[in-house]
Formats: structure tokens, sequence, C-alpha cells
């Protein structure tokens, strides 16, 4: 009998191939089981807006990006809504308005601002002969262009102030790509080294240079949320900047000919990205998951839309379809005193989390015993209790049950078993 015996050098590569090995599994595992998904419909490259009640806006592609609008949410499931001619919704806000473009007579086209009542506004610049939105932010602050007047290209607009010309950049015309309920506009310009910038504007403190990732490199931004976080794109990486932190790379493709882009950002930065053609999320805390290849529904389907509300649900225009995922929500359940006696109280206790954090504080969870609800509880930081002093002696199997609310689908958990004597 012989054995092989491996040099110093050898063993250190089987031990980092297996925990190269051993983080893809893991990554893999992590990404097809935190995820809820469902397809939304069969619209194609179709821009994508989602709020934080899980409502999603998108169209139903006419061929041309363009058609009636699709809102679907997951209590009232799909409607369709008409605003009179071909239309590119392009966000929605808490409030439930949307916002977006469509083809009118005799104008081209027009920015609009749609009201769950059916009301419609038409954010004008006087002197424009027409118009077409960009962005709009989680409080209804919608930013466009102004078709027709080449001085004044571009347009802030809400309910209270009305519309306002834009000038962000004297003597300059920059690509806008987004604005914050504060107001604050991101987008790029040309800074005076003749290249791309990316910038974060706002009227009180004017603009900032953000910077690029590398001496001779050029940045772009893509989106902002309402802390003022920016992401974009900077020599062949995604970045994102904070006020605090700056300019920090979270993405890189490790090749100069591949594809990167951000497409949306959350209040707790995270960022939902196409990475080589593939669907990926990256969160400050797990970085980079590639869910087109885990999730099996979108193996193959190039993302080109994409937002991500801040309870972590994620919607998806891609090459097959527009899709949701929610996290997954995981729920456990103890008892304390195990085994009770008759009379005595016991306390079941119910966890919840999922890759997002637990579901808001206030939810109602119910434990049941077979067929008959015993009580519920109040969730609070994912835990939620339940206590009774009724329970006969024997063995009974009591399980907590989630309903499941405007962003969460419902959990249950494996019943705990007491024993009461």
């Amino acid at each position: 009998m012989s054995s092989r015996r491996f040099s110093p050098l050898q063993f250190a590569k089987a031990v980092l191939l297996g925990i190269v090995v051993c983080c893809l599994l893991s990554q893999k595992a992590l990404s097809a089981s935190q995820f809820d998904i469902v397809q939304i419909s069969n619209a194609l490259l179709s821009p994508v807006g989602l709020n934080n009640n899980g409502q999603l806006v998108t169209t139903y592609n006419s061929g041309d990006g363009s058609g009636p609008v699709l809102l679907w949410s997951r209590s009232a499931g799909e409607q369709t809504i008409s605003i009179g001619g071909p239309t590119t919704p392009i966000g929605i806000d808490e409030a439930g308005d949307i916002v977006g473009t469509v083809g009118l007579s005799p104008n081209p086209q027009l920015a609009f601002f749609w009201q769950p009542g059916g009301s419609v506004q038409y954010p004008e610049t006087p002197g424009a002969n027409g118009s077409s939105a960009i962005a709009a932010s989680s409080s209804g602050v919608v930013i466009g262009n102004n078709i027709g007047l080449p001085e004044s290209p571009y347009f802030i607009w809400n309910q209270s102030a009305g519309t306002q010309l834009l000038q962000v950049i004297s003597g300059q015309v920059p690509s806008l790509a987004g604005v914050n309920s504060s107001s604050q506009v991101a987008g790029t310009y040309i800074g005076d080294d003749g290249g791309s910038h990316a910038f974060l504007w706002s009227a009180s403190a004017g603009l900032q240079d953000l910077g690029t990732l590398g001496a001779d490199s050029a940045s772009q931004a893509s989106a902002v949320n309402d802390r003022g976080a920016v992401v974009g794109w900077s020599n062949f990486q995604i970045f994102l900047w904070t006020q605090t932190g700056g300019m920090k790379s979270i993405a890189n493709t490790g090749r100069r000919e591949a594809g990167i882009s951000a497409l949306g950002i959350n209040n707790q930065s995270w960022v939902v990205l196409d990475v080589r053609a593939t669907a990926s999320l990256w969160t400050p805390d797990l970085g980079v998951i590639k869910l087109s290849e885990y999730l099996r529904p979108l193996h193959d389907a190039v993302p080109y839309f994409g937002a991500v509300n801040d309870f972590g649900v994620l919607a998806l225009a891609t090459t097959k379809g527009t899709y949701v995922l929610a996290p997954k929500m995981k729920m456990t359940v103890t008892s304390e005193p195990n085994p009770s006696t008759a009379g005595e109280a016991v306390t079941f206790t119910a966890s919840m989390n999922s890759i997002a954090g637990p579901p808001p504080d206030g939810e109602i969870v119910q434990f049941t015993m077979g067929k008959q609800l015993l009580g519920t509880g109040t969730l609070s930081g994912g835990i939620a209790q339940f206590t009774t002093s009724s329970l006969k002696a024997g063995s009974h199997r009591i399980a907590p049950s989630y309903g499941g609310d405007a962003n969460y689908n419902p959990a249950h958990a494996i019943p705990v078993k007491q024993v009461v004597r």
C-alpha cells in the first residue's frame, strides 16, 4: 500500500481551491434560498419603478418600449392604466403617484404625473414643444427634458412649486440621471480635463464633482438615494459615493471589455447591478450576489432596468420579462418552559429574519395548534411572543405563521413540540 505526499505548495493550492468552491456554493445557496421570485409580465426592456409599499410600475410593451401602464402589487395584482397615449412610466412614489412620459397630440410627448384618483398633471415649461421625464423621487420630485428649448433643456417639478427651469451648470448641457426627495440631482458633466465626471447638485450647495476611480478615467452617475448616496460607473467599475466616504468601488468586471452598470439604489445603499449581462445585487454586508446565475427564471436573462426598495424587494426588467424578487422570511419557534405542567404559563417565541432583516414592527404572527388559533403576537425586532396557561396535559405541536404584507410573502415555522405534564 502506497501513500501520496503533497508538497507544501500543492497543499496550499488544494486548501485555496476548497475555500473558493465553498464560497461559490455558499453564494449559490444564499441567492437561491433568500428570495421569492414572481414574473409580473412578458414585457421586455421596459423601465420599472418600485415604491416602499411594494407597488411596481412598468409598461405593457407594444414593441417600441411604450404602451399602457402596468401597475402591480402583491395584494391587488395587475392593473392597467391608460394615460391617453403610448406611455413609458419611469417611477412611482410612496403615495402611488406614477411619473413617466406619454405621447399626446399635438405634442410629440409630455411628462406626466398620474395620481391614484385618476387625475393627471403635465409638468410643462412655457415655450417648450413638449417634455419627457428623466427620473422621480420617492416624494414626487420630477426632473425632465424640455423639448425645443436648447438654452433651457431641463426642468424640475413638484406639486407645491410647479415647474422650474433647472440650470445645473452655466454654459453646459450635462446629462441628468436621478433626483431625490431633497431635490438633489445626480448626473454627468464635462470637467475641466475634458472628461466626463459624475456630479451631485442642489440649489443650496451647487455642483459637487464626485471625481473618478482613476487618474485618467471618466465617471458617470446612474442614481441617487434620499440620503445623497450616488451610484455610477468609472474605470470599468461600479462606484458608490457618499459625502463622508467619497467614491469607492463596489463591483468590478475584471475585464475592460466587459459591461457593467448600476440600475438602482435604495436608502440602505443596496444596489441593483448588471454585471456582464448578469442581474446582480450588491449590499454593504454581502457584496455582489449574482442573481441570474442562481435563480432559475433569471438564467440567461439580461437585465436592462432595475429598482430596489427599502425593504429589499427588487424589480428587474430583463430580456425574459419583468420580475419581482422579495426577500424570503425564515421563521423559527421556541417555547419556555418545556416541558411544563398543566395550568403553568408557557411562552412561545417566534423569530423572523431575512437577507433584508425582519418584517416591520407591529405586524402580527399567529400561533396555532392544528387548525385551532391559540393567539397572536406582535412583531418587534423580528420577535413575536404569545403566552398561554390553557394547555392540557399531553404533547402538543404549536406552530407560528406570518401572513405576509405588501412586500413579503407569508411564512411558516416548523412546529415546536410542547410537552405538558
